[in-house]
């Protein structure tokens, strides 16, 4: 009776259990992205209301008539934008979703690319695969509908590109990254660092002078896109970046250095399971995580890229002073997944030794057991019941309740929105559902994302925020800026606007949800005494409930 040799037995395991994590791993995400129709994402409907003007003909504005790119992803927007053109603007949300999907599955085909490249075996590629496809942040991301997917696949492709030596291929993909993402100018220098390395170190003229020109044509190639997108947005919107950059810088969030640490900090353990239990120093899975990085050099240098990324991002925001959004995480939780899998390998391989008496043995057994593990963090956190319910809900740990403020967003645009002449000037507070859904009436942000006049009223002072880390519409943005409506929860208002005395005098309640469920207090709409736009909305059916004026 014939039988496969042993390397060839493993092998042909390898693969299987390889093609099995990727194969349902690549379900489970379809399932998600079909089945899970509504973004509870306000970042995402911002970005498609400028895809949705530009459609119409208006340009890449989020009101029509105002050159303010308040979009960090001017080419998400843009490529959203020409969908809509063709479909229909209607059609942006879904579209941003089915594209995600095609993003996701084809980053996770070059991951698994990569993976080879840099000499895993077939079942370690399937679960970096798979991990792609699952990574909580990152499939919350893409069901949400945010550019995430674009990004990842840009740094894992400049990647792969890099591994196999095609600088000047990876220089073109990490140089147009930057319009998907300004993190895009990590891409480039990691290129940069490929190109320069034969320079590094060597005594040989000759060798450094070869490298030059190769060096000088990855630099080249590889800013030319930013500087295309600096001199665009120079041009057309008198700023060298989106102008939501000046409203972080203005003080939008107001959180210090330490403060970012420890919500980036706080933020990792969501996506690894026992990540609180193995915190060291309470600084939470990041040292498992760099050990990770240093174990998978050890075993290779060829890990340097990845390692680089993963640390530079998690540095960069640590560091960036700003609140870290879930898809922020996204932008590097694949790599830190995966060297948390590495940190788990060099767990499980002194008692794998001990179990067998051949190393060759060991080692593979103690890698399948590390890639089944680093697959299990996911799957843990895989939106199992909104799945099921064909919508967000917060049983699952990936949809906490703040993010359904989104929710009752869009039940109030629906009933107020009939009732608003076009051009009715709102102030908001959170503009992404309800600016969609205003789509013709003009936004007054009152974070200044979209808005450079809200900019001389940040930092909002934190005797008017119920917290640091809570935004807060500045009084004088209200009492300046010509408004006619105030659409707005409680939370954002009763620390500050609403105590102003000129406030009480001058405006009023026209509209108001009071829910049980509205955790935040009630939605309510504030127009000036006498207003028609208030006269409109107090007939509105729904009518007012709950307090009729605000509660100082």
């Amino acid at each position: 009776m014939n039988s496969s040799p042993p390397a060839s037995r493993t092998t042909d395991l390898d693969r299987s259990v390889g093609l099995v994590l990727l194969g349902v791993a690549a379900l489970l995400a379809i399932a998600a992205h079909l089945r899970i129709t509504t973004s509870v994402i306000d970042d995402a409907w911002i970005t498609w209301r400028y895809s949705a003007n530009l459609a119409a003909g208006h340009g890449l504005v989020y009101n029509p008539g105002e050159a303010v790119l308040g979009t960090s992803t001017p080419a998400w927007a843009i490529l959203l934008g020409a969908v809509g053109a063709v479909t229909g603007v209607d059609s942006i949300p879904t579209a941003a979703r089915i594209l995600n999907l095609l993003l996701l599955l084809a980053g996770a085909a070059v991951a698994v690319r990569f993976a080879r490249t840099l000499g895993a075996s077939r079942v370690v590629a399937g679960a970096a695969g798979a991990v792609w496809l699952l990574a909580p942040y990152q499939l919350f991301s893409s069901v949400g509908g945010m550019e995430t997917p674009l990004f990842a696949l840009a740094s894992v492709a400049t990647l792969q590109l890099l591994a196999t030596g095609r600088l000047r291929a990876a220089a073109v993909i990490a140089g147009i990254s930057v319009w998907v993402r300004m993190e895009g100018v990590f891409l480039i220098a990691l290129a940069a660092l490929e190109a320069v390395q034969p320079m590094l170190g060597s005594r040989d003229g000759d060798a450094a002078r070869r490298a030059t020109p190769t060096l000088l044509q990855v630099i080249g190639i590889s800013i030319l896109p930013g500087i295309v997108m600096v001199g665009w947005m120079m041009v057309s919107y008198g700023l060298p970046w989106p102008h939501s950059v000046e409203a972080k810088r203005a003080g939008l969030y107001d959180l210090t250095v330490a403060q970012s640490f420890t919500l980036v900090r706080a933020g990792l353990p969501a996506s690894f399971t026992l990540g609180r239990e193995l915190s060291f120093f309470g600084l939470g899975p990041l040292p498992v995580l760099f050990a990770g990085c240093l174990i998978a050099l050890r075993r290779s240098s060829r890990f340097l890229l990845p390692a680089l990324l993963l640390t530079v991002l998690v540095a960069f925001y640590s560091i960036s002073r700003t609140l870290p959004f879930p898809h922020y995480f996204a932008l590097f939780e694949p790599w830190a997944l995966l060297a948390w899998g590495a940190a788990a390998w060099a767990c499980v391989l002194p008692a794998m030794r001990k179990l067998e008496s051949d190393p060759s043995k060991a080692a593979r057994k103690a890698t399948t057991w590390a890639a089944l593990f680093v697959v299990v963090q996911p799957v843990l956190f895989y939106p199992w019941f909104s799945v099921a319910a064909g919508a967000p809900t917060n049983r699952d740990a990936a949809y906490p309740s703040p993010l359904f403020r989104t929710v009752y967003y869009e039940v109030a645009a629906e009933q107020i929105e009939p009732a608003l002449a076009p051009g009715t000037r709102i102030v908001l507070p959170e503009i992404g559902v309800l600016g969609w859904e205003f789509a013709d009436q003009v936004i007054v942000d009152a974070a200044g994302l979209v808005s450079p006049e809200a900019l001389e009223f940040l930092p909002v002072p934190d005797s008017l925020r119920v917290a640091r880390d809570v935004g807060a519409i500045p009084p004088g943005l209200v009492r300046d800026g010509g408004a006619d409506l105030v659409l707005t929860l409680d939370l954002f208002g009763r620390a500050g606007l609403f105590r102003q005395p000129w406030f009480q005098d001058e405006w009023e309640v026209v509209w108001a949800w009071s829910d049980p469920n509205l955790a935040w207090g009630p939605l309510r709409a504030f127009a000036r005494k006498g207003s028609d736009v208030g006269a409109r909305l107090r007939e509105l059916p729904l009518g007012i409930r709950g307090p009729a004026s605000p509660t100082p």
